[in-house]
C-alpha cells in the first residue's frame, strides 16, 4: 500500500526530480539515442522474441528501439515522471507504460 507521500507507488522526491518536458530531454539526451539506443540494445542482447522492461524509459527513446526489436507488446517500461510517461506512451503506442520507479515496480510479482 502507498504511504501518503506517493502517487502510483511513485515516491515524491523521485517525482520532483523529474519534472522537465519530453522536448527539453529531447534536446539534451535524446539526441543520442537514434546511435545509443540500437549499441545499447546490441549489448544487451535484445531479440525478437524476448519480454523488456525499460526502467527510467524517459520519454521513449530506447523504447521505441526496444519495440521495433521486440514488438510493442512484448515491451513494459516504467518512469517516475508524469510527463516522460505521457510522452513514451504516445510516442511508442502498445506499450505498457506506468508512473514507476526501480525499487517499486507497479507490477504484480510473476
Amino acid at each position: 500500500m502507498s504511504s501518503p507521500d506517493t502517487i502510483f507507488g511513485v515516491a515524491a522526491a523521485a517525482r520532483s526530480t523529474f519534472v522537465g518536458s519530453a522536448d527539453s530531454y529531447d534536446q539534451l539526451m535524446g539526441r543520442y539515442l537514434p546511435s545509443l539506443g540500437p549499441a545499447f540494445a546490441d549489448v544487451a542482447g535484445i531479440r525478437a522474441g524476448m519480454r523488456v522492461l525499460d526502467i527510467g524509459c524517459g520519454p521513449g527513446g530506447l523504447t521505441t528501439v526496444l519495440a521495433q526489436r521486440c514488438g510493442a507488446a512484448q515491451v513494459a517500461a516504467v518512469d517516475p515522471s508524469a510527463p516522460f510517461v505521457r510522452a513514451c506512451r504516445a510516442r511508442v503506442p502498445g506499450v505498457d507504460v506506468r508512473p514507476g520507479v526501480a525499487e517499486d515496480l507497479p507490477y504484480s510479482p510473476a
